[in-house]
């Protein structure tokens, strides 16, 4: 009976909650509007909260990053992915690489943070940024903190900073050239770690092992590139080019940088390398820009980089003109000028040609006619008998004849007798003859010679400096004049 009891108490209870949903159900349907909607008046739960970030790798930099997930696996691949450019350790893809590689760290949140792995203390308690001022840490300094997140069972092993370091060193490497990597693999002992039979990576040191093979990191490079900045207007005469200019000094003044040292006539160097671009309206841009900056006309913030901002900006407007490298009209004229004047020396050298061939024509008909008589209009030859020596024993002639060669020493006479002969040194021949050197006949012919042609050269002057001075006096102010008489001087040094 008890039991039936308790059976029939269940029932009654389970009818009664089943009647009390029924109720409640009833009364949520009447007080729902019509179409299903929910009413207006239940409180509504706020929309989850979006954090910032610029890339998916910055929403929680120093968080571990979920590589089961998509998003995970994502990250993961971008960053391992190679830099834009291919690098070939040259200096010349030095600055593209170190923006790039700058740029990369960023965006994968290697350089922010407490977990990133660009930023290191090098042995003077300074904090060294690795990517742009790799020159600054030293090896073992830099691998003794890297090793706390590298090596398997460091401290940091199992955080975000080991993470990073995967992504990096294989960003480093996809990015390298097949030669450049052959060579970085050669010293892989500065970078690569063995431990429990497993090759562990430091991202740091392949980036400084990277950069030592890059340029010579010693006080001799850092002089080089010194000198090579000094260099530059030398190296913008030659190429022409401000694209070119700039690429030479980011070079060179971003490895000084790095080395922690620094450059202080920027803005001279570039001011001259910008004067020899070879482009009359960039010069005259950058020299109207030199005498602002002088007089403080430029604001105070006004540095090289804003300076080479500006002289790009003005490069690239002539260049889609298609007027860069244009001369100006001083230059245009001298040139014009320089172009006369070598027709005018042309034409002079010719004219003294035909002069001279007219003379030796005269000369040989005064010899002719000397030479013969014209009696009865009969020629007679003249026979000039000439003192022959007698070979019949040239060897012994010779060593008699070897004291003729032996010139007096100082102090002695310049003649003296040998058997019945006089015999006088004569400085043309270098030997003792019969003449002295002033009855020479060999130097008299010299020195005639040596006056002809003397004579022909003040004749072309004269010639020229006139022609020179009615050009001048015709066609082009007095300013010129000195130019066109250096460029006059110059043509007859060449003849």
């Amino acid at each position: 009976m008890a039991q039936q009891q308790n059976i029939n108490d269940l029932l009654e209870a389970i009818q009664q909650l089943v009647q009390g949903n029924q109720a409640l159900v009833a009364a949520l349907q009447a007080a729902a509007p019509a179409g299903g909607a929910p009413a207006p008046n239940l409180p509504q739960p706020p929309p989850a909260a979006v954090q910032f970030a610029e890339a998916p790798a910055l929403a929680n930099v120093d968080a571990l990053i979920d590589y089961s997930t998509k998003q995970g696996v994502a990250i993961f691949d971008a960053g391992c992915a190679p830099l834009p450019t291919k690098y070939n350790l040259g200096q010349a893809g030095l600055v593209v690489f170190v923006r790039e590689l700058q740029d990369r760290a960023r965006t994968q949140g290697w350089s922010a943070g407490a977990q990133n792995i660009t930023r290191y203390i090098n042995t003077e308690g300074h904090e060294v940024d690795i990517i742009s001022a790799y020159g600054l840490i030293d090896q073992q300094t830099l691998k003794t903190q890297t090793d706390l997140f590298v090596l398997p069972h460091g401290p940091e092993s199992d955080t975000r900073k080991s993470q990073n370091n995967a992504q990096m060193w294989r960003c480093l490497m996809a990015t390298l050239t097949d030669d450049a990597k052959a060579k970085v693999i050669a010293f892989r002992n500065e970078f690569e770690h063995m431990q429990d039979n497993q090759t562990f990576t430091s991202a740091p040191l392949l980036l400084k092992t990277m950069m030592r093979l890059a340029t010579l990191d010693n006080k001799a490079t850092s002089e080089t590139l010194r000198n090579n900045l000094c260099e530059l207007p030398a190296y913008a005469a030659k190429v022409k080019n401000v694209d070119e200019i700039h690429t030479y000094f980011d070079v060179n003044y971003s490895q000084l940088k790095a080395r922690g040292e620094e450059y202080d006539d920027k803005m001279p160097t570039l001011w001259q390398a910008y004067v020899q671009s070879g482009d009359a309206t960039l010069v005259k841009y950058a020299d109207d820009l030199h005498t602002k900056y002088f007089d403080g006309e430029l604001p105070e913030d006004f540095d090289h980089v804003e300076l080479m901002r500006r002289m790009k900006a003005k490069f690239d407007y002539l260049v889609s003109r298609g007027t860069y490298g244009s001369l100006s009209p001083e230059q245009e004229q001298i040139i014009a000028l320089t172009a006369q004047l070598e027709q005018v020396s042309g034409e002079t050298l010719r004219l003294s040609k035909r002069m001279t061939e007219q003379a030796k024509a005269r000369a040989n008909a005064g010899n002719k006619q000397q030479g013969t008589s014209g009696s009865k209009g009969k020629h007679i030859k003249r026979t000039i008998r000439k003192n022959r020596k007698d070979r019949t024993n040239k060897r012994a002639q010779n060593e008699d004849e070897k004291w003729k060669k032996i010139p007096p020493k100082q102090g002695e006479p310049n003649k003296k007798k040998v058997g019945e002969t006089e015999w006088t040194w004569c400085g043309e021949h270098m030997a003792w003859t019969l003449h002295s050197t002033a009855e020479c006949r060999v130097r008299k012919a010299r020195e005639e010679r040596e006056k002809q042609e003397r004579e022909k050269h003040e004749k072309e002057a004269v010639a020229r400096e006139a022609t020179i001075e009615q050009l001048t006096a015709s066609q082009i102010n007095p300013h010129y004049a000195a130019v066109m008489a250096t460029l006059a001087q110059m043509a007859m040094q060449n003849e």
